[in-house]
């Protein structure tokens, strides 16, 4: 059974300096370059090529591949949350302190099905992860400071919701404030936004059904 993330374990692989030295090189060959696995779709091949890393630069290709699969899933789930008709019950947020969390699991499955994708894809696992960096993002109000996080990116699968408050809490604090100023400095939401669509572009969109 693997062990739980404590949110320690994913700042301690903050790498400001190589974060900067990353958007600085051109990442479009990996993003169109994303390798086919059977039957599996494209989008999600590329969460499944992220699963180790060390500190070579082809390994962050891989990685971000990852970073761009679950948080493309995750946005397609917020726009298809968004048309959907359900009873305030299951779509309503809870509130831990003063951070929102989105109260979807229920759906997900539902949603996967949406997609014409199958529960044992490994779709399930690539939105969980995509839904606690856009809960991050929306609870720093940076979109893209999730960019950030990407050393860590496989860590997610094992970071439940308090430790997913309390990394929000420290990113938060004064000893992390710089990421945050950083992360609005570099323009990193501009920087996501484009790889996400050529991602998006590439991979092709999954249908909802």
């Amino acid at each position: 059974m693997s062990q739980a993330t404590k949110a320690e374990h994913i700042l301690d692989l903050v790498s400001i300096t190589s974060i900067v030295q990353f958007i600085k090189r051109d990442w479009t060959g990996p993003v169109l370059d994303i390798p086919r696995n059977g039957n599996e779709h494209p989008s999600l091949t590329g969460f499944l090529v992220g699963r180790k890393w060390n500190a070579n630069w082809e390994s962050w290709g891989s990685l971000l591949l990852s970073y761009l699969s679950s948080r493309g899933l995750a946005l397609k789930e917020k726009d298809w949350l968004s048309k959907q008709q359900k009873p305030p019950l299951l779509i309503q947020a809870h509130q831990i302190k003063d951070v929102i969390i989105p109260n979807c699991y229920g759906l997900r499955p539902e949603f996967i099905k949406a997609l014409n994708l199958s529960p044992e894809s490994r779709a399930l696992d690539a939105l969980r992860v995509g839904e606690k960096l856009l809960r991050i993002e929306n609870a720093l109000g940076v979109p893209g400071i999730s960019l950030v996080l990407l050393p860590a990116i496989t860590k997610f699968w094992h970071l439940h919701d308090d430790e997913l408050l309390h990394l929000i809490e420290a990113l938060q604090s004064k000893p992390h404030r710089h990421i945050v100023i950083l992360a609005n400095e570099l323009n990193l939401w501009e920087w996501v936004g484009r790889y996400q669509k050529w991602h998006e572009k590439h991979t092709g969109e999954i249908p909802y059904t």
